[in-house]
């Protein structure tokens, strides 16, 4: 599986906001950006490459990225104040693999975990798919499709307004997959459209070419996905999304010696975490455990980590496996988890491969911010 993120765009209808700051960086809790939400996300799959398109403010965007460790490539759009999209969507495709599908999303889309994992198993059916967020309705607008029973899409549309003509079409998110049977032809119709026009959109090509491009529709609407394109919708979101979120700064001192990892790390990525640690020489985030048999569940890379500087206790949160709100799927096809699994996997030493186990937890935790030489003791 690849992946393109489209972050190219001035976002021009969301200033002042935008002024001086890219709009897929905006902060969207205490944590995130739009941005490094996807990001973090991406880290967490199977990914083999991911190709980010910048424009405004790329400099910053390139900074943020710099941050993870999976493979990706940069391809600046140096026309990007002119291009709707068309020719973001060109630069990205003439880098991609023809051979393996591809996942487009665009930088300022927010998707939370369990939306992102449907997107990720959906498009490794190699289908062309548009996901949509739900019935097409009143006072929205943008890009529409309707599809037959079987999901095969019969019609895409941009339209500026709600009709009734449209009843029984789905509203576009900004996310599509390409299986490889489109690939190689959308690429070439692409590029006959870019060569005329940049003032396009990239789904224009598909739109005028729909048999030839066979798609189908995946629905997202029982998950929490947003784009924004105002200052207003903006700050709306964010207050929804503190609202339906339980953030808390609990926390408790466990000895390392007590905690059990329940899937390998990435040496990389441990290293990294490490310096950061050190360099910082605080503790800032209380990692996630599973009370009854203190299962490390999110943290595995600063729990290692706290290991190696010598560390005696570390801040955690403890939540229950008995808690049916905290969800939890493997990440890889080819392993199968369950919490009776891991639990038993666990306990005996028999951990997952790093990048297999997935939690959905329904809380946000707080950072801590404990001096280190508080947890040498």
């Amino acid at each position: 599986m690849q992946i393109i993120i489209l972050a190219a765009g001035s976002g021009k209808r969301m200033t002042p906001l935008t002024k001086k700051k890219h709009k897929s960086l905006l902060i969207i809790n205490e944590e995130d950006s739009f941005l490094s939400k996807l990001l973090h996300q991406i880290n967490e799959y199977e990914i083999s490459k991911v190709i980010i398109v910048t424009g405004y403010k790329n400099q910053d965007v390139i900074s943020e990225v710099n941050k993870y460790q999976f493979k990706y490539e940069i391809v600046h759009n140096e026309k990007f104040e002119e291009d709707q999209n068309i020719l973001s969507m060109k630069l990205a495709l003439d880098k991609i693999n023809v051979e393996e599908p591809v996942i487009i999303i665009e930088a300022d889309t927010y998707i939370d975990d369990l939306a992102f994992k449907k997107i990720y198993f959906d498009s490794l059916s190699n289908k062309s798919i548009w996901f949509t967020r739900g019935v097409f309705g009143v006072n929205q607008y943008g890009g529409i499709l309707r599809a037959n029973d079987g999901l095969k899409i019969t019609d895409i549309r941009i339209v500026d307004k709600y009709s009734g003509t449209f009843e029984g079409y789905k509203k576009l998110l900004g996310i599509m997959a390409i299986g490889t049977s489109e690939l190689q032809k959308f690429r070439e119709l692409l590029s006959i459209d870019c060569a005329k026009s940049i003032d396009s959109y990239y789904l224009i090509p598909w739109i005028n070419n729909l048999e030839y491009l066979p798609s189908f529709t995946s629905d997202l609407s029982g998950f929490v996905i947003e784009s924004v394109n105002t200052a207003e919708e903006y700050y709306t979101f964010k207050d929804r999304l503190k609202e339906n979120l339980t953030r808390t700064t609990e926390f408790t001192f466990c000895n390392l010696e007590l905690l059990k990892p329940i899937e390998n790390y990435v040496e990389l990525r441990k290293d990294l975490v490490l310096k950061k640690i050190l360099g910082d020489d605080v503790w800032i985030k209380p990692i996630i455990v599973e009370k009854e048999n203190h299962l490390v569940l999110d943290g595995h890379h600063r729990f290692q980590a706290a290991l190696e500087i010598g560390l005696k206790k570390i801040p955690v949160f403890y939540t229950s496996y008995n808690d049916k709100n905290v969800i939890i799927w493997s990440l890889k096809r080819t392993e199968y988890v369950s919490k009776n699994i891991v639990i038993k996997r666990a306990l005996a030493g028999e951990i997952y491969p790093h990048k297999t186990v997935k939690h959905n937890f329904p809380f946000v935790v707080g950072n801590c911010n404990i001096p280190l030489k508080e947890l040498f003791k």
